[in-house]
């Protein structure tokens, strides 16, 4: 383990990568010389596996928690297909990025099927043992009118994409338009070039285009767990999201 983990769940859990297939396995931990908590553990060995590891909790209360899995819920009975690239679902040929026209019609559940949803959601709930008493926030109501703007939601859950895309295509094109009307100047020549290249690799990102689906944070379903419309494993919800240059510049 290159750093100490932070507690002794962790180190169960991490140190117990080795040696899965039965065979004897030796665990070593580094510390870090400039970590406080690691120089903590290097001089109170012991307390790095001391205690009880504490069973897991969820607060089936938290009411983000709830409406990502009734989205869940909606978009199961919406049956779209996603695609491996948000360029699936959004049209980024228009202005303002909209849905697709298909998409946008078929997001849209009857009335007949809209009730069937929702009532597929109040049982699910039934069995999850909310404490009404102690999720205050929950009513019939929420229920309904969580489901009844789920298309709106859905839509505003891009918002975030539609800013990046639009940032790296206002590069792309004015870095274009340097390159179609070339300068004298190398430097300004090789700047654009440069801006080029790196507009065009954070479109490739933004379009899963450029590595394996699964493994982008653009792939259509990771992007919408990661904004909070649907549930995921990922605990810090809505990141910083921001565009590392390939190649340093001036």
């Amino acid at each position: 383990l290159r750093n100490v983990p932070p507690t002794p769940a962790n180190y169960a859990q991490r140190s117990g990568r080795a040696g899965r297939t039965g065979d004897p396995a030796l665990v070593l931990t580094y510390c870090a010389a400039g970590s406080g908590h690691d120089q903590y553990f290097f001089h109170h060995r012991e307390n790095l596996v001391a205690g009880s590891v504490r069973a897991p909790r969820i607060d089936v209360s938290n009411e983000d928690l709830i409406r990502a899995h009734v989205h869940a819920l909606w978009l199961s009975y919406v049956n779209l297909p996603m695609g491996n690239s948000i360029g699936d679902i959004i049209d980024i040929n228009l202005d303002k990025y909209p849905l697709k026209v298909n998409v946008k019609e078929q997001i849209q559940l009857s009335e007949a099927k809209l009730k069937k949803c929702t009532e597929a959601a109040r049982e699910v709930l039934s069995q999850c043992g909310l404490e009404y008493e102690e999720a205050n926030w929950y009513t019939e109501e929420w229920l309904k009118a969580t489901m009844r703007n789920s298309p709106k939601d859905f839509d505003h859950a891009f918002d975030r994409f539609r800013a990046l895309f639009e940032a790296a295509d206002i590069l792309w094109n004015n870095a274009s338009n340097q390159l179609r009307y070339p300068s004298r100047d190398k430097k300004v020549m090789s700047d654009a070039n440069q801006l080029w290249h790196e507009a065009t690799r954070q479109k490739q990102l933004l379009m899963n285009t450029s590595s394996r689906r699964e493994d982008s944070d653009f792939y259509p379903y990771r992007y919408l767990a990661s904004e909070g419309f649907l549930p995921g494993y990922n605990f810090p919800r809505l990141p910083i999201r921001a565009f590392i240059p390939s190649t340093a510049t001036e």
